[in-house]
């Protein structure tokens, strides 16, 4: 009876272990300080709930994260979408980023490659539409093009986004 009762309890508890990962996910906040400006660097953050797997040397699954920035020192809001692994095909000149919100029509959005050459980042052009969207949103779909992969699709769930 002892042993029965342990186990239950045993599988009861592993029970809770995905509940509490599922709680886990979703936006994630940070916020770093610059002392010489007296402001306050803030960042979320939402992984995509899919991955890719690519070809060599990016192999072993990748996924795409959109990050939400405000910075006085790197003048104002920023949004982005990072590739855990990968090359994201996008110029500094620009390139079509395809998103879409909810059941709305799909969106044309302009955006840029990291002036810093990082080949996994692309910053949208202008962030107001994107922003005002993603705030209401409960599913997202971003298509980016991914060298040697093609143009790739990333869902996110999106509810929750805590951003003033």
């Amino acid at each position: 009876m002892k042993k029965k009762l342990a186990l239950g309890c045993f599988v009861a508890a592993v029970a809770l272990i995905p509940a509490q990962n599922a709680l886990a996910a979703g936006w994630r906040y940070s916020s770093t300080e610059d002392a010489m400006r007296g402001s306050t660097e803030k960042i979320a953050e939402l992984k995509s709930n899919n991955r890719v797997s690519l070809q060599f040397p990016y192999q072993g699954g990748s996924d795409l994260t959109i990050v939400l920035r405000h910075s006085q020192r790197l003048g104002g809001l920023s949004a982005m979408v990072q590739l855990s692994k990968g090359q994201l095909l996008c110029e500094f000149r620009g390139c079509n980023l395809v998103v879409k919100f909810d059941d709305e029509p799909i969106m044309h959005l302009w955006a840029h490659a990291a002036s810093g050459g990082h080949r996994n980042t692309i910053f949208l052009q202008d962030e107001s539409p994107f922003l005002a969207r993603l705030r209401s949103a409960k599913k997202v779909i971003i298509e980016v093009d991914i060298w040697k992969h093609g143009p790739t699709q990333f869902t996110f769930q999106a509810t929750g986004l805590d951003w003033k």
